[in-house]
């Protein structure tokens, strides 16, 4: 058989006048151009050495970047094959042409077309994504499914940033191998956060609910006793032993009651309960045991930067403890100090109204003295002398010995109640006289504001002499709670 080769043009034209549909191998065309296998008068095909199909214009992307014609609108649905992408480019029209295989004119672009061996989607090779991209789900869901049987990265975003271990059911922010069910892994270090929870709802009811939380632990085991925990391990693994732990503890499923657990590794003991807080409020540092006060602690404790207290303000309560460990504050607390007294009114003037400051000491002003003099009358009796005897007897009939009445006043806060305050009074001696005195406490009273307390001094290793020096008055001050 001769092949005659024709113009398309020709046989299309002259079809044209025949039909205004052309048919090739096929006596009723269907379509506009409708191309058939040869076949026998039965419709069956009997020659198959023949080969079928229609073929585009076969060009490599060289060919086509060379090509100089103005593609347009008009040329919408223009068809080629592409052969080869060694040579030419991808700019222009040309930005999709980076495979072989068939591609349309779009009006401005070839596109590929999909199902060709140039066509590239995420199920037959990787790609590049030309331009954004929305999906739109509307009312449907998006779902991936995995039969992995091994390895880990199954699924992932820009490497590490997102990982998902189908097999083990993991995910993994940071780390294409997640070891547990979330493993989140900071490789940037420095000042980069590794997880921050923020939100603008994050405390419900003034946090006395659970609703609107940031972060929740807890354990759908209804019958254990813990909620849960947050391990901190020393060692460089995920899988390495906890070293310490934040552990929900006092758990009641019921009641939502719990408590916290603060536990550390020190030694070959384990894991020991440092500091127990339970659900009854009673915190426990040092004892794995319930907790039976507000803070119960099982060790020496030491409390630094105690304030000086001074009524609270002027008599600091003390702490004591029961046998059992309890602690409580005292029925008595007590607050003391050092006064002068001053020389007596033979050496030195008695004063009124504070006149003189020289005596002022540890917050006490002296604000008067008002001195008695020593003072002894003798009697002598007899009549006349017997012998180498004296007839007379002379005796003290009057002995008044020196005495001094001293206010002070205290100007720091007043006293609360001096009604319930007993001063204890001794005194010093600080000079080299030999001298001895004997205090007596008056009376203690608040006037214009200020704290005043009254005692009388006497001296009494000498009932003739006055006294020239200051000496002390040790006060102590003792509160009945």
């Amino acid at each position: 058989m001769k092949k005659i080769i024709l113009p398309i043009a020709s046989v299309l034209l002259f079809s044209g006048f025949l039909s205004a549909q052309v048919g090739i191998n096929t006596p009723a065309p269907k379509t506009t151009l409708d191309v058939g296998a040869k076949r026998d008068a039965s419709g069956n095909i009997t020659d198959n050495t023949q080969l079928l199909g229609i073929q585009a214009p076969r060009l490599t992307r060289g060919e086509l970047t060379a090509n100089t014609a103005s593609y347009g609108t008009d040329q919408k649905g223009a068809l080629i094959y592409i052969t080869d992408i060694s040579t030419g480019n991808t700019t222009g029209s040309r930005i999709n042409v980076d495979t072989t295989g068939y591609y349309y004119f779009d009006g401005i672009v070839w596109q590929k077309i999909s199902g060709g061996p140039g066509a590239v989607n995420i199920y037959t090779a990787d790609g590049i994504l030309r331009s954004n991209r929305i999906v739109t789900m509307a009312d449907k869901t998006l779902s991936f499914t995995s039969a992995a049987t091994a390895g880990s990265n199954h699924f992932s975003i820009d490497g590490a940033t997102f990982s998902v271990d189908t097999f083990a059911n993991r995910i993994g922010i940071g780390t294409t191998s997640p070891s547990a069910i979330l493993n989140t892994l900071n490789a940037v270090g420095g000042s980069t956060g590794d997880v921050f929870a923020t939100g603008i709802n994050n405390c419900g009811a003034d946090c006395n609910q659970n609703a609107a939380r940031n972060m929740v632990v807890y354990n759908t085991n209804g019958t254990s006793s813990s909620a849960g925990s947050i391990d901190f391990v020393s060692s460089t693994t995920s899988t390495g032993t906890s070293a310490s732990v934040i552990k929900g503890i006092d758990r009641n499923v019921g009641s939502n009651f719990g408590g916290l657990a603060f536990q550390t590794r020190g030694d070959a003991s384990g894991l020991i309960d440092r500091l127990v807080i339970k659900s009854t409020g009673n915190v426990g540092v040092g004892t794995t045991d319930a907790p039976t006060e507000k803070l119960d602690i099982n060790g020496n404790t030491r409390i630094r930067g105690l304030v000086n207290g001074s009524d609270a303000a002027n008599f600091p309560r003390s702490v004591v403890a029961k046998a059992d460990g309890t602690l409580g504050y005292s029925s008595l607390s007590m607050s003391s100090f050092q006064l002068i007294i001053p020389p007596h009114n033979q050496y030195t003037s008695d004063f009124n109204n504070h006149s003189n400051t020289a005596y002022d000491s540890d917050g006490w002003w002296v604000i008067s003295k008002s001195s008695v003099a020593a003072n002894v009358t003798f009697t002598t009796t007899g009549s006349g002398f017997s012998g180498s005897s004296s007839p007379y007897t002379t005796t003290a009939t009057n002995i008044t010995p020196a005495r001094m009445t001293i206010i002070y006043e205290y100007q720091g806060t007043p006293f609360a109640d001096p009604g319930k305050i007993y001063p204890q009074l001794t005194t010093g001696n600080n000079q080299t006289y030999p001298d001895v005195y004997n205090p007596s406490f008056i009376k203690l009273e608040t006037i214009g504001g200020k704290t005043r307390m009254t005692v009388s001094i006497v001296r009494s290793d000498n009932m003739l002499n006055n006294w020239a020096g200051s000496f002390l008055l040790n006060t102590l001050f003792v509160v009945k709670n």
